[in-house]
């Protein structure tokens, strides 16, 4: 641990030590959200786990090595090294694995380019309460014997209640299945699959990882960098009753995926068509990485308006179906043009949006507001979109960009933070249980929500103890959420007039103190 600053306070106020401590160089903040609600995963533990060629610099705020790690109440904190600095020219991959009860297992890749902070969000899906855009359904349904072979025929279907497209799964009995490892699945075996549609933005921000992706195999053969253009995916998970999770098969399953007659051909810019053919993918749900499995022809669409695309199969995994552009031919760009945001140093919280000029969802995440120069990074050529920024919810700039991969800056004006907003100090301080005299000043991110809404805000980083956080109602009350030492401490604060400093303390328990202070 490195020790920033060490000050000592007068007997009279009990000679309390404080530390202030920063081990890392980028601190990494996450929230796990329910994709249905919106709403952070906070009634089970997730499990995370961080795989990739950077995972060796992780480090947990404590400033140990630590690539798992137990997520409580939907937030996470961690750091790289301080050793490892993050540039464009070297930039610390990560992949993100997270599995919690009753919800598919999710991953996304994180690339770090800087050293600030870097905030991520992954939607995850609720099997039981999916949402908008997802159909799911989980069957205890197929016996398996001491050899893994199928003693009965798997079949499941599952419905998206809104377009009514779905896909169906056969295995047929006899097949062998598998684990990782190459260990038979045995006894009373769970099946479950999930259909996600290409025309709900719930369904699409719970894409794994994003669109734009690397193929570890193409067509042929070779490693690609890509943007997809999904038609929709399937996600397919079957379970022993040890807990054993399928990976192949002995002999192919066959499946038939809808698509949604209102899809658009991106090749042809008109609706997709009967003989359409499109090309599906694989996800490697460790490396992140996807593989060319085959192309098919759309069929004739069914009374719903859906054509289908059918395929056999041999190992279980995320499959999508679509169209992926690349960078050699032009049709993709490793960086969009500048976005000068004009304006945004009246805000300490900035979110985007990027979306088709259909409406049709592509990205979301946070702006560094630190810079007033916005880039995309891996983004489709010649597509109309549409590029909003968020400031607490509440759209303050918007711009319709013809081609993001074109020449030339697109200035964006912000709108000016309204009157009866005020700049508030935040102060965040530990201590332990046991040893009242050693206070801990964290470097850690913040997030705040108005009380009574349910989306949280991240506020910034908080360096030694202190963050200074713009644009905040006078007269409202909010709540500060902060993780640290593996504890969420929750608290509120009603804005005043002329108060511009607010203090957070909170207990650490007895266990915790010793790695963290050392």
């Amino acid at each position: 641990m490195l020790i920033v600053s060490c000050n000592f306070r007068n007997p009279a106020d009990n000679l309390k030590v404080i530390f202030s401590f920063k081990s890392t160089s980028a601190i990494i903040s996450g929230q796990f959200l329910d994709a249905g609600t919106g709403l952070p995963v906070e009634e089970t533990e997730i499990s995370l786990h961080i795989q990739g060629e950077g995972a060796e610099y992780v480090l947990d705020l404590a400033g140990a090595s630590k690539t798992d790690f137990t997520v409580e109440n939907g937030f996470v904190t961690f750091g790289i090294d301080e050793n490892v600095i993050p540039t464009e020219a070297a930039p610390v991959a990560l992949n993100i694995i997270a599995e919690a009860p009753g919800y598919v297992t999710s991953s996304q890749p994180l690339l770090i380019d800087k050293d600030r902070p870097f905030q991520f969000t992954m939607n995850m899906v609720n099997i039981a309460n999916p949402p908008d855009g997802v159909g799911a359904n989980a069957s205890i349904a197929g016996q398996a014997g001491l050899d893994g072979a199928l003693l009965n025929t798997i079949s499941l279907n599952t419905t998206e209640p809104i377009s009514k497209a779905g896909a169906r799964l056969s295995i047929p009995a006899g097949t062998v299945i598998t684990d990782r490892n190459g260990s038979p699945l045995t006894g009373q075996l769970t099946t479950t699959m999930l259909f996600y549609s290409n025309l709900q933005d719930n369904a699409l921000a719970a894409f794994p990882g994003g669109f734009a992706v690397t193929l570890e195999k193409n067509e042929v053969g070779a490693r690609e960098s890509v943007v997809f253009t999904t038609a929709g995916f399937v996600a397919i998970e079957i379970l022993d009753s040890s807990g054993r999770t399928a990976k192949s098969f002995s002999q192919p399953a066959q499946i038939e995926v809808d698509v949604s007659g209102q899809t658009l051909n991106p090749e042809t810019g008109a609706s997709i068509t009967t003989g359409n053919i499109l090309s599906f993918w694989s996800l490697d749900d460790e490396k992140l990485e996807w593989a060319f499995e085959g192309k098919g022809a759309l069929t004739t669409p069914d009374a719903a308006g859906n054509y289908k695309l059918g395929f056999q199969l041999t190992h279980l995994s995320y499959y999508n179906l679509g169209w992926a552009f690349n960078f050699e031919d032009g049709s993709a760009c490793r960086r969009s043009r500048n976005v000068i945001l004009r304006g945004i140093s009246d805000y300490t919280q900035l979110n985007f949006t990027l979306q088709t000029q259909a409406g049709r969802f592509l990205r979301a995440g946070a702006v560094a507001t630190n810079d007033s120069i916005f880039v995309l990074k891996n983004v489709r050529a010649s597509t109309p979109v549409v590029l909003s920024f968020q400031a607490f919810g509440n759209e303050i700039g918007r711009v319709e960009i013809n081609d993001l991969c074109a020449a030339g800056d697109i200035p964006v004006a912000l709108q000016a933070a309204p009157e009866g907003r005020s700049d508030v100090n935040i102060k965040v301080s530990a201590y332990c249980k046991n040893q009242p005299e050693l206070v801990l000043r964290p470097t850690v991110p913040i997030y705040f929500r108005k009380k009574g809404t349910s989306t949280w805000y991240y506020a910034g980083l908080m360096t030694d103890g202190e963050l200074t956080v713009n644009d905040i109602e006078i007269a409202t009350t909010y709540e500060v959420k902060v993780t640290y030492g593996g504890k969420t401490k929750m608290a509120e604060y009603t804005i005043q007039v002329g108060q511009a400093a607010y203090i957070l303390e909170f207990e650490i328990s007895d266990d915790e103190c010793p790695e963290i202070s050392g």
